[in-house]
């Protein structure tokens, strides 16, 4: 059944909303421009509330209006901490590519440098700062000051990592400063602009190593469980002020320069022993967790919070049949 005014299925734009930037998208990119373009027939302002989208006269019509328009960030104020590489960088990338204005921090500021030229190619404001978030005052002057430069906060992304791996005081400092005290900090600096802009989202980056024993890295493991629990509070807490708290648990993620491309060469063993581990058959990208955040802060997951996702092809399931390892994700 066509959406009414505009001879394009729900079906048709649902999936051009969700393969926009995939493979499978681009392949099929002049269909999808045509749905595009029909988004112009929709009609009656604030007739796509998914609440009154249950009645079978409307349910296409409305369900499609969701699909088409709400995966859209275009005029969002999206704040992304640990940004310039990996999973961080392909979140922040995701959100400039569907039209949002994106604040960015990392230490590295050759690699920030870069990252902030690549996101004004797509015609957003982009705001980078380098930081060391380490720092007890750095996440909240980032976030301030990504507040400043982009007039808002609608989004906040806790993405930066400590990768503490050791069990001695350097591995557990790094999680705690990083994983998890950055993660309180900028939220907390956050909060009181969404409270007054009437809602907004956060979402924070955890591991599947934080529902699971991992000895080989203790630090991050339980810093990541803790980032669940968190997520778990913070959604229930802030459900009322129209915030929602979501947490993204990602597998083992490979790219270059991250924790499992420097592994292939320097542990081929623990490589192979991972990558065997994984039901799907392969590590996961940056880009599939960029799709899962882009998915939590659209409208189309206006009812999810205090919720972790896993991403992971598998990796979780098999762990809890059988011995594998796992490392960070980032």
């Amino acid at each position: 059944m066509a959406a009414s005014g505009t001879g394009v299925s729900w079906k048709a734009r649902l999936r051009c909303a969700l393969l926009r930037g995939t493979p499978q998208g681009l392949q099929g990119a002049g269909r999808c421009a045509s749905v595009d373009a029909a988004k112009s027939g929709h009609s009656r302002p604030g007739a796509d509330n998914p609440i009154h989208s249950h009645s079978p006269g409307n349910s296409s019509v409305s369900f499609a209006r969701v699909c088409a328009m709400q995966i859209s960030f275009r005029g969002k104020k999206v704040v992304v901490t640990g940004a310039s590489r990996g999973i961080g960088w392909s979140i922040a990338l995701a959100f400039a590519t569907e039209g949002a204005d994106v604040a960015i921090c990392a230490r590295g500021a050759q690699g920030l440098e870069a990252a902030e030229v690549e996101l004004r190619r797509h015609g957003g404001a982009v705001f980078a700062m380098p930081c060391d978030l380490a720092e007890a005052s750095a996440p909240a002057s980032f976030v301030a000051g990504a507040v400043k430069a982009l007039d808002g906060i609608d989004i906040l992304v806790n993405n930066a990592s400590g990768i503490g791996m050791r069990d001695d005081e350097s591995g557990w400092r790094a999680g705690i400063d990083v994983d998890l005290m950055a993660t309180v900090r900028a939220t907390q600096t956050a909060i009181p602009f969404m409270e007054k802009a009437g809602g907004g989202v956060i979402i924070n980056i955890s591991s599947i190593s934080g529902f699971r024993a991992v000895p080989r890295t203790l630090p991050y493991a339980a810093v990541k469980a803790a980032l669940i629990n968190y997520t778990m509070g913070q959604g229930l807490a802030l459900a009322p002020k129209r915030i929602r708290v979501n947490a993204i648990a990602p597998g083992s993620i490979e790219f270059p320069g991250g924790v499992w491309d420097n592994r292939k060469a320097s542990d081929p063993q623990l490589y192979q022993r991972t990558l065997d581990g994984i039901p799907w058959g392969r590590f996961g990208t940056p880009e599939e967790i960029a799709r899962v955040a882009l998915f939590l802060a659209s409208e189309m997951g206006s009812w999810v919070t205090g919720q972790t996702i896993v991403v992971d092809g598998g990796q979780l399931l098999a762990s809890r049949t059988g011995p594998s390892a796992t490392l960070p994700a980032s």
